[in-house]
Formats: structure tokens, sequence, C-alpha cells
């Protein structure tokens, strides 16, 4: 029996990943799925990251939905974006119904390090993960324009956060009231959209990642199974 290629492998693993992913169960949550990057020709560990770029998250002043953030809110809330996920818009309808919320199909990142720069806000790492790569080369676009003093989309960042707001006597130009920010409670995700309101935005590229060439699946589930066999190149 004449032995497997690279290239023969690489097919078989792309065949059978998706599969043994499912009848594993990972869509329900058992188990850890992990990542591991496979050397690069000539010695060279290919990495799979993704980009990373320093984000404001949100600022403080009146945002155009009528909320007013002060700094006292914001810094207080710090903590609550370290871990936040990132996806790209923000949920709509079909979200609503669906068990577990947002979909990992939407998931492009997540923040680290936050921290509140006084009159700026909440400044935050947003990692962008591997799959999102297309979202990093728009930013990467984005930011270049910005530089180069080129039109640019109103392209940014906009928090999905659960807070207290208490009413006041002053309203936005179109007659909108406004409402003063006491705390905020829960942060659900900052997510990458169009026409943020609270002034989110992206400053610049902290890390440029860099893809492997070739990448492979691992699942800690059951060992005996028919596709761990089939992975190890058995059968069952």
């Amino acid at each position: 029996m004449s032995r497997e290629t690279g290239s023969e492998a690489a097919e078989r693993r792309a065949i059978w990943t998706p599969l043994c992913l499912a009848r594993e169960g990972w869509a329900a949550g058992v188990g850890r799925l992990m990542v591991a990057a496979v050397p690069a020709p000539g010695g060279r560990q290919s990495g799979l990251t993704g980009r990373t770029i320093e984000v404001t998250v949100i600022r403080p002043g009146v945002s155009n939905n009528g909320l007013r953030y002060g700094e006292a809110a914001l810094a207080a809330s710090v903590s609550l974006w370290e871990g936040a996920a990132a996806f790209c818009d923000h949920p709509g309808p079909l979200d609503q119904g669906r068990a577990g919320g947002r979909s990992v199909r939407d998931l492009v990142g997540v923040y680290g390090e936050p921290r509140y720069e006084a009159g700026r806000g909440i400044v935050a790492a947003l990692r962008l993960y591997p799959t999102a790569e297309w979202l990093g080369r728009i930013v990467e676009a984005y930011l270049g324009d910005l530089a180069a003093g080129r039109p640019v989309a109103r392209l940014g960042v906009s928090a999905d956060m659960l807070v207290i707001k208490t009413p006041t006597a002053e309203r936005l130009p179109g007659g909108r009231p406004i409402f003063e920010v006491s705390r905020i409670v829960t942060v659900n995700s900052a997510d990458v959209v169009m026409n943020p309101a609270a002034g989110g935005r992206f400053e610049r590229i902290l890390e440029a990642g860099e893809v492997g060439e070739e990448e492979e699946l691992v699942g800690e589930g059951d060992e005996g199974n028919e596709c761990e066999k089939a992975k190890l190149g058995g059968r069952a």
C-alpha cells in the first residue's frame, strides 16, 4: 500500500475535520477545540495568529443614540472589557432566537488589556482571529487612508451592553431625549460596525499576524471513535 503524499494528507484532513467536529459533539460544547500550527518548510514555525489593533472602544460624552457616558462610569467599567467578544456587525433579528445568542460565524476577535484614559475613554487591544484576516486588511487600509488624509468610510466599533440610565431634561438637536449613564452593568460585545454611535474607532495596528502554511485541527474527545481513526490515517 503506497504512502500518501503531503497534499493527499492535507486533503484528507480538510474532508474529515468538519465531519469529526460534528460527530464528536463540538456544536453542543463538548470538549475543547485546539489549533496547532504545523512547522513550515525549512524548520521555521509558522504562527497561526491574527492582527492586534489598538481600539478606542467608547468615548466620554453624549452618543448619537442619546446616552451620556461620564468619565466615572467609564473608568469603573474597565474590568468588564477584558475578554469581551468582537463580532462583525451588531446582532440582527435572527440572533434573538438563537440558542446561545450570537453566531460563531460572526465572531472576529477578542479584547484584552483594557484601560481608561482621561478625555479619551476605554482603550483596548483587539486581537483578530485568523479567520478574520479579511477584516484586518480592511482596517489596515482604513488606517492607511486616514493617515494619508484620504476619505474614509464611517467604520468603527460599537458596544453592545447593559447600562443603568436616568433621564435628563436635555435633548439632542433632533429632539431625542438624553439619558445619563450611571453604570455599565454588562458588556456583551464590542462589534465592528458602520456608523458607531459612541465614538468607537480603530487607532493603530499593534501587531500584524502571520498565518501558517498548514494548520491542523485537533479535537479532545473520544480517542476510539471513527473520526479519530480517520484523522490518524486508519480505518474504522
